[in-house]
């Protein structure tokens, strides 16, 4: 499930989606026109992971000259590397090192493509000491927090920080927390009710009461689905007898109403287990 994030400098200004492995960033280009600061948010050290920012630096690239026909320069590139790890990775962000040693290429360096990436490491940063605009400083902050299981955490919701972000950062966050199942909603609650400001604090609960009544409504619907399965599987049951297994997971895997409706008549009118299992 991806979440957007927006990270913003003086030069840069970079969309972050949070998801699984690379779930990255969109390119965000430099003040200047002349160049880009290409940055992706990593869950899992890669040995070639040099290799995966020279794939998305060519992608680049190409995009640049086809859109660029008549350019005789390439734009520069600063690729950035956010290791989301509970741990410090243990990674050369030399691209040459994947060639060997020093020593070893050194021979060969003029004919081998060499660059370095910057790896910011959240890992190793403690929390107030991470720096930049009070945006950028809360998504970190926010990654850390997700890996460490500290996002009801006081660094999350420092009340000077939260005043100094902007507003879509704050509720796409809050949209983001209701997502997540393992989040002990009543302590969430809690620490909104305790926001000094007025204004966050009402569109924090007004949001808290949105999740809170969606969240039923999906319960509801779902309990009414395990219901049709349920009917249909008995059905099944008291005209041909148990269920074989097989077919009993391909019914608890459907989700729609309308199927499942149909199934269960043709539950009550097939004329056995084999000519059922051909309506599905």
């Amino acid at each position: 499930m991806a979440r957007p994030y927006r990270a913003s400098g003086i030069c840069v200004s970079v969309t972050w989606a949070v998801g699984p492995g690379w779930y990255g960033a969109r390119r965000g280009r430099s003040g200047t026109g002349l160049g880009s600061v290409e940055a992706g948010v990593f869950r899992q050290v890669w040995a070639f992971m040099g290799l995966r920012l020279l794939r998305y630096m060519v992608r680049i690239w190409e995009l640049w000259l086809r859109e660029h026909g008549r350019t005789k320069r390439l734009p520069l590139i600063i690729p950035v590397v956010v290791a989301q790890n509970r741990t410090v990775w243990r990674i050369d962000p030399q691209f040459s090192a994947l060639f060997g040693p020093p020593e070893a290429i050194a021979p060969f360096r003029q004919y081998l493509p060499d660059f370095a990436y910057r790896l910011i490491q959240v890992a190793a940063i403690p929390f107030d000491a991470i720096r930049g605009t009070p945006d950028g400083i809360f998504v970190l902050r926010v990654l850390k927090a997700e890996r460490s299981g500290e996002l009801l955490g006081p660094y999350i919701w420092d009340h000077r920080l939260l005043r100094a972000i902007k507003d879509d950062i704050f509720q796409r966050f809050l949209v983001y927390l209701h997502s997540r199942s393992k989040i002990d909603k009543r302590r969430l609650r809690r620490i909104i009710e305790s926001l000094p400001d007025p204004a966050m604090r009402r569109t924090a609960l007004t949001l808290a009461e949105q999740f809170r009544m969606e969240g039923r409504e999906e319960g509801r619907e779902e309990e009414r689905t395990t219901s049709r399965r349920q009917a249909v599987l008995d059905a099944l049951n008291l005209r041909f007898g148990p269920v074989p297994e097989g077919l009993r997971e391909a019914i608890e895997s459907i989700g729609n109403p309308e199927k499942l409706r149909s199934l269960l008549r043709a539950a009550i009118v097939s004329d056995s287990i084999e000519s059922f299992s051909a309506a599905l």
